[in-house]
């Protein structure tokens, strides 16, 4: 668990190009479909043949808008204890599973990830 003093930390450590990049809670929601960006741009980003501006835009600050109602619903909704850190997770045994999740969440003993997308308009 890598914990971020605030936004520009995150994006720096963003990795989402070449040799070391890093699929995270976007990259998946791409894969799947979902989202701004499709399964080709993650590829590409992978590949190193598209560069990611690692700025803050205009969708990473609707998401920090909308996203805190969301965990919010969520918590009412399931009786969930939510943690919500600028964080990153990366797996012990592939590094390039690293999501940033939006909240931990503790209910009936169980630790999750709680992953929030906001629409694109």
């Amino acid at each position: 668990l890598f914990e971020y003093a605030d936004t520009e930390a995150w994006l720096a450590d963003a990795r989402h190009e070449g040799p070391d990049y890093r699929i995270g809670g976007t990259a998946a929601a791409a894969i799947q479909g979902v989202g701004y960006k499709s399964a080709w741009d993650v590829w590409a980003a992978a590949q190193g043949l598209a560069k990611r501006d690692a700025k803050d835009n205009v969708v990473l600050r609707r998401g920090r808008r909308w996203e805190p109602i969301a965990r919010d619903d969520y918590a009412e909704r399931t009786g969930a204890e939510l943690y919500a850190p600028l964080c990153r997770v990366v797996h012990a045994d592939l590094p390039w599973l690293a999501p940033s999740p939006d909240a931990f969440s503790w209910r009936d003993g169980e630790l999750g990830l709680v992953e929030v997308k906001t629409a694109s308009s």
